[in-house]
């Protein structure tokens, strides 16, 4: 559900995941529970309830000594989540321990999500154009991947840093690549999204103002 059918239906069975492994005391399903729900919560926008459900999921792994990150691809997505509740410490401290894991258990597979989330956290702490700079010759040099979503995914995530970057020509071609490639593969809740960073670019440009200058006036709004 959470990549090819609704968020909605997909948060549903996260929640019943989690209660079943709770109730029955089953650790190992426990660890897929905290972590796809997390990665649900990131989807809907919340990333602190993302990080909040993450965090378990990485503590237990390492109680449990269960490391292995190809078993599921979602370290990525806590970090960004980390990156965007403000933790950017604990996002580069968790990047840089679960890209050590990967390279010793030579788990190539996850590392282009690292990449896109380590591009998440440079633009965060360093320049937006920094972290485009870094995503774009990863992008560049990574034609195919086993995991097509994976792709999909650094090239919106390619648009959003670059519609940061205020450079919207770039980002409508970044984020139109990542359409395209989700409709190619049916990722349905994950074109929504796209789709809708694509109508932010345009509602933006056709307001004539920029993303911050956007938010000020939604605050004025709220009086505050």
């Amino acid at each position: 559900e959470m990549y090819g059918g609704s968020v909605a239906a997909a948060a549903d069975l996260a929640e019943r995941a989690l209660a079943e492994s709770l109730s029955a005391g089953d650790e190992d399903w426990l660890r897929g529970a905290y972590a796809i729900g997390g990665q649900v919560h990131q989807m809907r926008g919340d990333s602190q309830a993302a990080v909040d459900l993450m965090r378990q999921c990485y503590d237990l792994e390492q109680r449990l000594s269960r490391t292995d990150p190809s078993v599921l691809l979602w370290h990525a997505d806590f970090v960004e989540a980390l990156v965007a509740a403000g933790a950017r410490d604990e996002a580069a401290d968790v990047l840089a321990d679960v890209r050590a894991r990967a390279h010793r258990l030579d788990r190539t597979v996850v590392l282009l999500g690292l990449d896109r989330a380590e591009a998440v956290l440079v633009a965060a702490t360093k320049e937006a154009r920094d972290g485009v700079a870094l995503l774009r010759s990863v992008v560049d040099a990574c034609t195919e991947h086993p995991y097509p979503l994976e792709l999909a995914r650094a090239w919106h995530t390619l648009g959003v840093l670059e519609r940061r970057a205020h450079r919207r020509a770039a980002a409508r071609v970044a984020l139109s690549e990542a359409v395209r490639r989700y409709e190619a593969i049916g990722a349905a809740p994950w074109l929504e999204i796209a789709e809708a960073e694509l109508l932010r670019l345009d509602g933006a440009r056709a307001a004539g103002l920029s993303d911050t200058e956007r938010r000020i006036v939604e605050l004025v709004r709220a009086g505050s």
